[in-house]
């Protein structure tokens, strides 16, 4: 007779439910949001050198125009709150796009909210004038903003690549960056909070495992047939982000999808999804993964 209570296998009862286990890659080292420190750095020292720039403008029109301190104050308000914003812009990780969207939001609703304080100001003052001249000063300040904060340029494999077999586990370990960076990506747009399940990234990330069979192989295996099971199983998988949300997740899936600019039905490709909610230049990553990836695979069919 079986008895009722059956002795637990060791560590049965701390279990983890398979829909919490993250994969190392959905965590971000840097946080929920990913940002590039240097980046960041480069854009907050630039809004910051703005600011002071800014603040020091003040009393500098006001002595050189011969208007009230207060009027002039009041005319670069729009400006001040500009390179806030931008400020919490880049703390949030928006797109660069979001800087001019910014600028023009604030300067037009400035003409509106600055009417009524211009009327209780000792000296009247050229509200239209004032808040063109701090669009100026704005517009000029957020394009040093927005080339600093540009997205460092990826190519993908020079045309004068030439391949030595000698250093295939080098140009293997160089597509492993790449796709490492596209699983920081997919782990961060489809992450728990918005929806996203283990099982919808392990379809379509670059799985580790595959790595670690191709490490383990090295001594088992020749180096041209372990390298090409591995990076054609790379090219299948970046092909799939080529897909449509519906051609790889389920209706059911989908709809449990949140917090994502993305088409309900799921028509938007992987790789638009992944590239509209990410700061990265998640579009590089995957062309110059899959050169890399088409140039290595074709030079390893001619040995």
């Amino acid at each position: 007779m079986v008895e009722e209570e059956e002795k637990k296998l060791p560590g049965k009862e701390d279990a983890v439910p398979k829909e919490e286990i993250e994969h190392p890659e959905d965590v971000n080292p840097l946080g929920d949001a990913h940002v590039r420190p240097e980046e960041e750095r480069r854009v907050m020292f630039v809004l910051a050198i703005c600011f002071v720039a800014s603040v020091i403008l003040v009393p500098v029109l006001a002595v050189f125009t011969g208007s009230p301190l207060v009027n002039v104050f009041v005319g670069l308000l729009p400006l001040l709150v500009t390179l806030l914003g931008h400020m919490i812009i880049t703390n949030a990780h928006y797109k660069r796009v979001s800087y001019w969207m910014l600028l023009a939001v604030v300067h037009v609703l400035a003409l509106g909210f600055l009417w009524p304080i211009a009327m209780i100001l000792v000296v009247p003052m050229n509200i239209t004038g004032a808040v063109g001249l701090s669009l100026i000063f704005a517009t000029v300040m957020t394009f040093f903003v927005w080339l600093v904060a540009a997205e460092p340029h990826r190519t993908g494999v020079p045309d004068d690549f030439k391949f030595e077999k000698e250093k295939l586990d080098e140009y293997v370990q160089s597509i492993e960056d790449k796709v490492k960076a596209l699983n920081f990506v997919i782990g961060r747009v489809y992450k728990k909070n918005n929806g996203g399940t283990p099982d919808m990234r392990e379809r379509i990330r670059i799985l580790r495992e595959w790595y670690n069979d191709y490490a383990e192989s090295t001594e088992d295996g020749d180096d041209v047939v372990r390298s090409k099971i591995l990076l054609h199983k790379i090219r299948d998988r970046l092909a799939t982000l080529e897909k449509k949300e519906n051609q790889v997740f389920s209706k059911k899936e989908l709809n449990r999808l949140k917090n994502i600019a993305r088409s309900k039905e799921g028509n938007d490709t992987l790789i638009d999804v992944l590239k509209t909610n990410d700061r990265d230049p998640v579009e590089s990553y995957h062309v110059s993964a899959l050169e890399f990836c088409d140039k290595i695979l074709e030079a390893l069919d001619r040995l």
